[in-house]
């Protein structure tokens, strides 16, 4: 018994992030699915036709609630004007937003599946870069001076990973951050554009590539912002190799941070552009429901703007994917983040699950799913009053259910 003791107050002071918020992360009594797509918005006209495609598809299906599955969009403002910035040889940057007539019939597929509740629109930046950063990137790289030159609408997911980052100042690396008072009025302005072309005000942001600091997140809440989605940690820079540095701090989904937000966590890769399956977008869905946690798969929009046959291949695939989580799992709920994130916030009962037993048995699974825990379990013993605690739990649960054991 003393040599549990010791051992498990070991674990719990070594792994007292991931224990705690095993416990503290709500539990959702059915699986969840959500389609978290990025980069829509100003760029190549095709978008609208891709967009119109994926209505197609979400639009045949439905949960038992009647719900179609949504695809989120995370909308970037604007693109360079690439032939004003060139005819004065890269020394002023211009840029062209998305209230701009020639993106109309984008904007109008969006507020189409927005109205059908296939689309939910969320923040993704005025622009997916910071606008300085590539400036000083075009007097030095001949490679961004191609990037911005291949075509009348720049695709930002071809451009530089480290210059994707929004929120951080990419001139040397390690990045450095970016000065307060320029980030609010970037802040305010994107808030305000995003409002004034869509008429509301965003409660979703999405950081491009996931970097960002808690000042943004303040400017964010001051100006309406309720939800952050999140990869699972914090990254507010880049390091000396170019790479997102994560601070070390965990988060998890319905987690209120410092500034006001609450954390949502994006789970998975979704993308069939780069040879991800359906079956592949099921066994995620397995996995995080296993945990009572939802399924939140990351699907960009470089999947559906290539050429015809890779977009005709992604809608092939995010279709199967959804024929199959039907199949699996009769009881899906299909939800926007910000649907997920209101539940989380209001602690909706009839999703959210409120009994302490199964909330605990729940928290053991996810303590059990931390790989290094895991192993620390089976050196130290512990793993045989947990697997007796699971068999009792699971026991108990199906009877408390009246399932088969």
């Amino acid at each position: 018994m003393l040599w549990f003791i010791i051992w498990s107050i070991a674990i719990t002071y070594r792994y007292k992030q991931e224990i705690l918020s095993s416990w503290q992360e709500p539990v959702l009594k059915h699986p969840v699915l959500i389609f978290e797509s990025d980069d829509w918005g100003a760029g190549p006209l095709i978008q609208d036709k891709s967009l119109g495609q994926i209505i197609s598809i979400l639009e045949r299906y439905c949960d038992k609630q009647g719900h179609h599955p949504v695809m989120t969009l995370g909308v970037v403002l604007s693109i360079p004007d690439t032939k004003k910035i060139k005819s004065i040889e890269y020394k002023r940057y211009f840029e062209k937003k998305l209230d701009d007539f020639e993106f109309e019939k984008i904007k109008g597929v969006m507020l189409k599946g927005l109205e059908q509740g296939i689309f939910d629109l969320q923040l993704h930046g005025m622009a997916h870069y910071w606008p300085d950063n590539v400036m000083y990137a075009l007097q030095t790289d001949a490679h961004v001076r191609d990037w911005l030159n291949e075509a009348d609408f720049s695709v930002t997911e071809t451009l530089p990973s480290v210059l994707q980052s929004r929120w951080t100042n990419t001139k040397t690396l390690p990045t450095t951050p970016l000065k307060d008072n320029e980030v609010s009025h970037a802040i305010k302005e994107e808030v305000n554009m995003f409002t004034q072309i869509f008429g509301f005000i965003p409660k979703v942001a999405v950081p491009p590539t996931f970097v960002w600091t808690p000042v943004v997140e303040n400017r964010w809440h001051e100006h309406g912002l309720e939800y952050l989605t999140t990869p699972g940690h914090c990254c507010n820079l880049r390091d000396e190799n170019g790479v997102p540095e994560a601070t070390g701090q965990k988060i998890y989904n319905g987690q209120a941070s410092d500034s006001g937000l609450i954390y949502i966590v994006r789970n998975d890769f979704f993308e069939p552009g780069l040879g991800h399956t359906a079956e592949m977008a099921l066994n995620a869905l397995e996995q995080k429901s296993q945990l009572a946690r939802p399924t939140l798969l990351e699907i960009h929009r470089f999947n559906f703007i290539q050429s015809h046959q890779e977009t005709k291949r992604s809608l092939e695939t995010l279709e199967r994917s959804i024929v199959l989580a039907l199949e699996k799992y009769p009881e899906l709920i299909f939800l926007s983040t910000k649907e997920l994130a209101d539940k989380y916030t209001q602690n909706d009962l009839g999703l959210i699950e409120s009994s302490l037993f199964i909330r605990f048995s729940v928290a053991m699974e996810r303590v059990w799913a931390y790989q290094m825990i895991r192993k620390w379990f089976c050196i130290s013993g512990l793993v045989i009053p947990f697997l007796v605690f699971k068999k009792i739990s699971v026991k108990i649960f199906n009877e408390k259910n009246n399932k088969p054991i």
